[in-house]
């Protein structure tokens, strides 16, 4: 995803009134494997914001 079109889905969903965080990864698309620390760190902070 270009920062362009992260920066246009940003502004969509913002519209639903809804908090968007968009956190920059400089990882391939499956940081899962290669980084898989650093992924559930970041769906677990994301995770804390639900509630």
């Amino acid at each position: 995803m270009t920062d362009i079109q992260a920066a246009q889905a940003k502004r969509l969903l913002g519209t639903t009134g809804h908090p968007v965080t968009y956190t920059q990864l400089d990882a391939p698309h499956t940081m899962h494997e290669p980084q898989a620390q650093r992924y559930v760190d970041i769906i677990t902070e994301w995770i804390k914001t639900l509630s």
